[in-house]
């Protein structure tokens, strides 16, 4: 109920906010504040506040094109949708695909980190950052100075912000499996 209040107050339609927390929570280690947060985070993606994310949408959130790593993205969401994304389905499909496995997985990280690193310093520039679209969706949630762009960041701050912004894990895993990211 909490939730759907929630959803109400961020725009949407009541109903966005049902999800079966007690279900969530069992299954997926996620604390009721981590779903809150991910609620808002729903509701910048969702940009007319209709309850459902769209393709363009999530493309639009995550600051790439169109093409195949997206559709990869998309539909690891919503396996059988209609061609949208409801909450439910972005809290299943990102907490699922993106909690532990991938985000322990460090030579997968070390994979994206190393991609990024275009002067193989071992540090993340400025430069390097803005070939990763996080700061994108950093920027959107948030107007005060949230995220700052630091002169560099190393592979342990590099992979907290990826726990942060657990999309962009499945991005980097679509890129891998077409052949962006060579592994």
């Amino acid at each position: 109920m909490i939730l759907c209040k929630m959803a109400q107050q961020l725009g949407m339609p009541y109903s966005t906010g049902i999800v079966e927390y007690a279900k969530v929570k069992k299954d997926l280690s996620t604390s009721f504040k981590d779903i809150k947060k991910l609620l808002k985070t729903f509701s910048i993606i969702d940009r007319d506040r209709n309850g459902l994310v769209d393709i363009s949408d999530l493309g639009w959130y995550l600051g790439v094109p169109s093409g195949a790593g997206l559709k990869m993205v998309f539909d690891s969401m919503a396996p059988a949708s209609d061609g949208f994304l409801t909450f439910h389905n972005y809290v299943h499909g990102l907490l699922a695909r993106c909690s532990s496995p991938h985000l322990q997985n460090e030579e997968f990280l070390h994979t994206i980190f190393n991609y990024l690193d275009q002067d193989h310093n071992g540090a993340l520039s400025e430069a390097d950052m803005f070939r990763l679209p996080i700061h994108i969706a950093a920027a959107r949630h948030t107007t005060d100075d949230f995220y700052q762009i630091t002169p560099q960041i190393g592979f342990e701050e590099f992979k907290a912000l990826l726990s942060e912004y657990k999309e962009y894990v499945l991005l980097f895993e679509a890129y891998r499996n077409i052949g962006i990211i060579a592994t």
